[in-house]
């Protein structure tokens, strides 16, 4: 490193359990107590202690007792253990401090500590189109499986008992074996409960340690549901016959659970703020000690490693006592790795359609017709023969703004009122959109999908007449209204249609695989119907649980894979029922093995979002079969101590694998040779892009659970790219439970640009017992899908073979598992051809053609046409401070500021404000009420505006007094990005924190070198995308360390601020090179869909780009003679480590996955 005359150096401590961490905390942060979640060694406890609960307050007194400051009364230190686990795990839940945590954690007995986490919650057909009764039947096939009572734990917003759904009749005494209870409080009393409700419990200290005192005038304290989600699923699972059930008129039939004949046990963990994983883990250990059978639990909260998830180690203790676990997928689709919930000791659920549907006609007044749907049904019905003004607020079908997606605020009464509005789907709640129009006046809305939504209708109880369609009709109608300044339409509704085709179709919004944590085990593991499912309803809300919907129905048709879970879940109580000596893994393989992957019509099943084929990773091993599962011939048995060695085969340490033992000697045996050795119902195998390995065995066994004798011969579907051989080709069993051994070969002949996906199928003439295989180039895979509502841009180095230009059809690919990406070499090659002015004309012409013709197609690459889903889920841990830099622009400010309050992750927002003038009382108060009303979290984010005297673009980076996160969020107030695409930005930057990680890339290339002075180019979006790389982020739209405030405003160059401040441009390259300087590494870019809500800019002068080059060179030689690592070292993204884990990145040559020491220094 050259000499320079600002030297300095920066030591940061990287943690074990942390990819990184900065100390910087603040003396009121380390007092300030939060809730932590404690996970003990139950055999360590000392003799003196007469049992756990007295060992567990010994020991938060004894880190409590080391504070300088004391509490009054010492008694309070046992108030702050919040929950005592005994069941499923051991520990405790409790109020502390950093500093306390610290101390605990040296504890003998303790195994680990960790902050709590906030989760987000994600019928009269269903049981008929699973074959669970017969159409010209009165009776169902779940009535002959009465005889073994299973009690189904619902853990979600509790329930409405007077529902007629849960109705006892007929049932027999609660058994013998359950020991739950039904606690009481406002609104719910014991009577509530009956033979069908078992149980009923309250979990609420979390929230409440959280958020404060709950108000029981808004809100029960008890198990009633005031929400409706939870009635809903616990219906679902196992609610009573009930005939003549509907929404309205729609759905008319008899709804019933999938396992009528059992018993619920709800367990409320959910509330306003959302479902605290101290909550949810005494719940779920209440529930294993009541003696449940099956937990459902329609939540999730992003992923964590294995040993920082809460909900997965509880499921582990549950599934060691034999409770299966069945959890939602989440609706993160249709984007790659949006998955939740997914270890392999959980059941994974992902969503599909039904051959049932809700039809509604679009008729233009060119006569001509579009068939949409809906469950609108009120007073104010369109006069079929009669035509309505119809509008259309966006510039185009490609480019959605706020008033196109008919936000809160945007429509103008004038242009609307009488008029049918056209509205895009994303941010906002569809039945919102609705109201929106409403209240402005309109008299009806056409709700039109986008791209990520597809062809797949779902349909909504709206309170005016409104018809969903798919993104394609969508297209032409606002191409009519858009064209036609006396364009006209009438909405007519036509009930309910059965026997739809094709169906089932995997679901836009069901999220998808790969398993980010472990390629090796796939998920979701299955789908199942949460598509416009019909269930018992709270009495609270109306059916569209907007508080201005004064309706009340018994019933409620939803969608999600909320929706999808509790399918599941009654399934699996059936097996159990018929099968009551079968484990977890056993229900759960007897569930994919027997599930199919075709739908009515005979072909593959399809993804709604794209009407073409799904995979795998957007349906696991298939749709569920129940009366198959119940037969399944052959089982994959797993038991608690092969999840652990899959663990151990994970690479987890000592520390991180006792979370999973009740003994913390508990040692690996290595009996996996790797991850894939799992003996899952499906196969994975990978072969890492660094390595010259072509062959690959794996192993598996199978319990026969059939006939006694009976032989099995194995079907093998082959695939390019790889031969599978299968050893012994035939399994012979003389006994029932006997189990067989078996090996897979997969040997590769070429390495594919995307994984393959194949089958291996054991037939005995009456089972066939299908295995899903996939054969996966981990490289390949890692970098063509790691995407979560987003696509990271992944270094050239290892995707180099796969030459060849951008396409439609490649992004498209892309999108699935294929990222095409452009040589080295033809890039050199490509600037020689183009140096000639000739070439360049010729160039520029046919670049202009492309992108006119296919404007549509590319935007979704270049990353700038949104798509906000209608879930938001959490970050996997921990939160960020919003940054935002505004100018003028209080319109867009308070849009700002609503949405990012409304982000999970949030902690803080933090407006730039450097008008001479303050904000007036009126905005701060408009802003403040806004934050408290958006806010999705019981924790509401401060908002705070940070003044400055003077306007200059260096404000935007002056540190800032009392941050409570290390994390920094830096906006334009004309930028949002959805709250899931931010979070998982936030995830990603937690597991590199030094690095900058950010939305917009740009790049730069050598130009020239003349007498020894070389000059830079700085290149925009197209160049980007032109050249297939980049080398910076802005920080319009990027986390980074709160550290670099401080660096940027006391230890960069003075003349850097000199000419920021001059020129009134560039500040977000000079932190670009700082963090570069700093870190001696490449930032990351999250190709993330964002939405850009104001203006043009000063990007769109016409000098702005030789600005930022001049600044560019200028900065390069400010900095002085050190190389500024940035844009010369790495053009790409970091690598993945040699293993593929995307969870542990490496940055230059220093790894962030390990305890180091890192020494920077600025030029």
């Amino acid at each position: 490193m050259a000499e320079t005359p600002l030297k300095w150096w920066l030591l940061l401590l990287v943690s074990s359990y942390l990819a990184a961490t900065i100390v910087a905390s603040t003396p009121d942060s380390s007092r300030a107590t939060k809730t932590y979640i404690v996970y003990m060694d139950k055999w360590a406890k000392p003799q003196e202690f007469s049992d756990h609960k007295q060992w567990y307050s010994s020991m938060i007194k004894s880190v409590a007792s080391s504070r300088t400051e004391r509490r009054d009364d010492a008694d309070e230190d046992d108030d702050r253990i919040i929950y005592n686990y005994q069941t499923a795990f051991h520990g405790v839940a409790a109020q502390l401090s950093e500093e306390e945590v610290e101390k605990l954690q040296e504890q003998e007995g303790v195994m680990a500590v960790f902050p709590e986490t906030v989760y987000h919650l994600h019928t009269t057909r269903s049981p008929l189109f699973l074959g669970l009764e017969r159409e010209d039947s009165t009776s169902a096939f779940t009535d002959k499986l009465s005889d073994y009572d299973v009690v189904v734990g619902v853990l979600d917003t509790g329930i409405w008992p007077e529902s007629p759904s849960f109705n006892d009749t007929g049932m027999s005494k609660i058994p013998a074996h359950w020991k739950g209870t039904c606690e009481t409080g406002r609104g719910f009393s014991r009577h509530n409960c009956n033979r069908k409700i078992v149980g009923a419990r309250v979990f609420y200290r979390g929230y409440e340690a959280a958020s404060g005192k709950i108000n029981e005038q808004e809100e029960f304290k008890s198990p009633r549901d005031q929400d409706g989600h939870g009635t809903h699923t616990a219906a679902t699972v196992a609610g009573s016959p009930v005939r003549g059930a509907n929404l309205l008129g729609y759905a008319y039939g008899t709804a019933r659970g999938m396992a009528p004949g059992a018993r619920i046990a709800a367990y409320k963990v959910c509330w306003t703020g959302g479902c605290f994983s101290s909550d949810i883990l005494s719940a779920m250990d209440q529930a294993v000690a009541d003696g449940v059978n099956v937990l459902s639990i329609s939540l999730g909260g992003g992923v964590s490693s294995y040993y920082r998830d809460s909900l997965s180690i509880g499921a582990f203790g549950a599934m060691e006592r034999g409770v299966l676990i069945s959890c939602s997928a989440g609706n993160g689709g249709p984007d790659p790795i949006s998955l939740t919930n997914v270890s392999p000791w959980v059941t994974t659920v992902g969503a599909s359609t039904m051959d049932r549907d809700f039809p509604a006609t679009i008729k233009l007044g060119t006569g001509k017709f579009f068939t949409g749907a809906s469950l609108y049904k009120g007073k104010r019905n369109l006069a079929v023969n009669k035509q309505y003004p119809l509008v259309y607020h966006g510039s185009n079908s490609s480019n959605l703004t706020p008033s196109s997606m008919c936000l809160e605020g945007t429509l103008d009464q004038h242009s609307v009122a009488g008029k049918i509005v056209i509205c895009d789907r994303g941010i906002s709640p569809r039945v919102q959109k609705g109201q929106v129009v409403k209240d402005a006046g309109g008299v009806g809305m056409i709700l039109s999908n986008t791209a990520v939504n597809g062809e797949e209708l779902v349909a909504d109880c709206h309170l005016l007449p409104a018809v969903a369609v798919g993104e394609t009709m969508g297209k032409m109608i606002k191409h009519y209204a858009a064209s036609n300044h006396n364009a006209t339409a009438t909405l007519a509704f036509l009930g309910t249609k059965l026997r739809i085709r094709p169906s089932p179709v995997v679901a836009a919004f069901s999220s998808r695989g790969p398993n980010i944590l472990s390629l090796e085990i796939l998920k979701p593991d299955m789908i199942a119907p949460g598509v416009n499912i019909l269930a018992a309803w709270t009495g609270e809300l109306g059916p569209s649980s907007l508080p201005s919907d004064h309706r009340r129905t018994k019933f409620n048709i939803l969608s999600g894979t909320s929706m999808s879970c509790p399918h599941v879940s009654g399934v699996a109580a059936l097996i159990k029922s018929r099968h009551p000596d079968w484990n977890p893994a056993a229900i759960k393989s007897a569930l994919m093995t027997t599930a199919y992957v075709h739908d009515n019509t005979q072909s593959p099943l399809t993804d709604a979002s794209t009407a073409t084929p799904s995979t795998p990773y957007d349906h696991g091993a298939g749709h569920i079969n129940p009366l198959k599962a119940l037969d399944p011939g052959l089982v994959y048995d797993i038991g608690a101590q092969e999840y652990f060695e899959f663990l151990c085969a994970q690479g987890l340490t000592a520390s991180e694998l006792q979370v999973f033992s009740k003994f913390s000697n508990r040692t690996c045996h290595h009996a996996l040779a790797n991850s894939g050795d799992l003996n899952y119902p499906a196969i994975s195998a990978v072969f890492p892009e660094n390595t010259n390995k072509t062959v690959l065995t794996l192993h598996r066994t199978v319990t026969n659970v059939g006939p006694p004798v009976s032989s099995y011969h194995v079907v093998i579907s082959s695939f390019k790219g790889a031969s599978v051989k299968v050893e012994p080709s035939k399994l012979d069993f003389t006994g029932n439970r006997k189990k067989m051994t078996y090996k897979i070969t997969f040997t590769t002949k070429s390495r594919q640009s995307a994984p393959e996906f194949g089958s291996i199928i054991w037939k005995d003439g009456v089972h066939r017992f299908p295995h899903r295989k996939q054969d996966l180039y981990q490289g390949r895979l890692l970098d063509g899908l790691l995407k979560m509502s987003t696509l990271i841009a992944i270094r050239e180095a290892s995707l180099s073979g796969n030459g060849g230009d951008y396409s439609p059809a490649k992004e498209k690919a892309a999108n699935r598992g294929v990222y095409g990406a452009r040589s080295p070499l033809l890039h050199r090659r490509l600037r020689l051809l183009v140096g000639g002015a000739k070439y360049k004309l010729i160039l520029l012409f046919c670049l202009v053609t492309a992108v006119y013709l296919l404007s549509s197609k590319i935007s979704p690459f270049m990353g700038w046409n949104p798509h906000y889903p209608s879930s938001v889920s959490s970050p996997s841990r921990g939160s960020y401070t919003v940054l935002i830099n505004t100018w003028k622009r209080n319109t867009l400010l308070k849009q700002s500021v609503a949405h990012y309050a409304s982000c999970q992750g949030t902690d803080a927002i933090h407006v730039v404000w450097s008008e001479v003038d303050p904000p007036s009382y009126k905005l701060r108060d408009y802003l403040k009420k806004m934050v408290q009303k958006k806010s999705q979290t019981a924790h509401k984010p401060n908002l705070r505006f940070d003044l400055n005297e003077e306007d200059n673009l260096n404000n935007r980076f002056k540190p800032i007094q009392d941050l409570r996160t290390d994390a920094i969020f830096s906006v334009d107030d004309d930028v949002i990005v959805p709250c899931q695409t931010l979070d998982f930005a936030f995830t990603v930057w937690q597991t590199a924190p030094l690095t900058m990680v950010g939305f917009v890339p740009r790049m730069h290339w050598l130009n020239e070198e003349e007498n020894g002075v070389v000059h830079y180019r700085y290149g925009g979006w197209w160049s980007v995308w032109w050249m297939g790389t980049y080398s910076m982020v802005l920080s319009k739209a990027a986390f980074f360390h709160k550290k670099y405030l401080e660096l940027y405003t006391k230890k960069m160059p003075s003349s850097i601020h000199d000419y920021v401040s001059r020129e009134r441009n560039c500040e977000d390259i000079a932190m670009s090179l700082l963090v570069a300087n700093a870190t001696e590494a490449p930032p990351i870019w999250v190709k993330g869909k964002i939405y850009e809500i104001g203006s043009s800019g000063i990007s769109s002068l016409k000098d702005h780009s030789d600005k930022r080059n001049k600044c560019l060179n200028d900065f390069v030689s400010l900095y002085g003679a050190c190389l500024w690592y940035q844009p010369m070292r790495k053009l790409w993204m970091q690598d993945m480590n040699g293993s593929g884990k995307f969870w542990s990145f490496s940055v230059g040559t220093k790894s962030f996955s390990s305890s180091i020491t890192i020494a920077y220094q600025f030029c």
